[in-house]
């Protein structure tokens, strides 16, 4: 596939590779995609003998669950080696919260719909949204409080990130020392 996410209700690049193994030239080969049991596309291929030729078809998956796909090409009499089987999984969003001044990376991740963004201000941090996030983001923070490192370390680990971007002030340094 052309990306590494996979996104629902969003066009994706399959790339289809076709070899002929025999000595004749295949002429063309009909070749389907299926996603579940609907057929997303239907196209012809020449493979030369011995050769191997490929394009690339556009998908969409539905949904956010699995979908179990296949690629089907027609070679009478032989009929044992014409599927391939494979899966595509949408990814889930993934949460991020910047905590900061100003929304410095809400450029980065505001418009790419893989993400979804928050920012909020350190005195207003929700400290329920960080039990849900999978980054956490600190933007040039004066210091940091002890009950915003807890959330920190929750996050952590639970498997989620948190980057930090330190302040160059001098007076909040052993708040960020405290994190390590």
């Amino acid at each position: 596939i052309d990306d590494a996410f996979v996104r629902a209700q969003t066009n994706v690049g399959l790339h289809v590779r076709v070899r002929n193994g025999g000595g004749v030239v295949a002429n063309d080969c009909p070749v389907k995609v299926f996603l579940g049991e609907r057929q997303v596309s239907a196209f012809q291929m020449t493979v030369k003998a011995g050769a191997t030729a490929a394009t690339v078809v556009q998908v969409q998956v539905p949904d956010g669950a699995l979908a179990l796909g296949r690629v089907v090409t027609e070679d009478s009499p032989v009929t044992f080696d014409n599927t391939y089987y494979f899966t595509m999984q949408p990814v889930a969003a993934i949460h991020i919260l910047e905590i900061g001044l100003e929304p410095v990376t809400q450029q980065l991740y505001g418009n790419e719909p893989l993400f979804s963004y928050v920012f909020e201000k350190p005195q207003s941090v929700n400290y329920g949204k960080l039990r849900q996030v999978n980054l956490v983001v600190l933007s040039e923070l004066k210091e940091i409080d002890a009950g915003l490192r807890e959330g920190l370390w929750d996050v952590l680990k639970r498997g989620g990130s948190v980057v930090v971007i330190p302040s160059m002030l001098e007076a909040g340094r052993d708040s960020y020392q405290q994190l390590f």
